[in-house]
Parts: structure tokens; C-alpha cells; sequence
């Protein structure tokens, strides 16, 4: 499975970023993962491009992912934590 383009085009991050299940999201780290080692074997700068593109997604997923968390995060009182 390849990365759908729909989680990774500009229009989707304006509309508030990436949005996937946990499968996909699951899918997209294999997919990293299998680069990453590709890369590794084949030492081929389009394995490392390959890689890095798959990363940048992976991480962009995360921060948003936490971006969304944070607010929910209030100490009992109302206060930050």
C-alpha cells in the first residue's frame, strides 16, 4: 500500500493536517520502515528520499497528533500543567 495522497497534500494541512485511522497510520510506518531499510541495503539516494519523504509524514502526523492533545491537558484547577 502506498501512502494515500489525500493525508499528505497541502489542501489537507490547511484544513487542519493530516487525518488517518490507526491502520493507516500503521500502514505508513511500515512503509517508513521498509524504506528505511531498503535504504540501509541499498545506500541508493532515491531510498534515502524515499525515506525521509516517509518520515516527514510520520512526524508531521505525530506533532499534530499532540498539537491536538495539549489543550485537553489542563490541571484540575484550569491552570497549564
Amino acid at each position: 500500500m502506498l501512502v494515500k495522497e489525500e493525508h499528505v497534500n497541502e489542501e489537507n494541512s490547511k484544513k487542519g493536517g493530516i487525518r488517518m485511522t490507526v491502520g493507516e497510520f500503521a500502514d505508513l510506518v511500515q512503509q517508513m520502515r521498509d524504506a528505511q531499510r531498503k535504504y540501509f541495503r541499498t545506500r541508493s539516494s532515491q531510498a534515502l528520499a524515499e525515506s525521509k519523504r516517509l518520515e516527514s509524514i510520520v512526524d508531521q502526523a505525530l506533532e499534530e497528533r499532540e498539537a491536538r492533545k495539549i489543550p485537553a491537558q489542563l490541571d484540575l484547577f484550569g491552570g497549564d500543567r
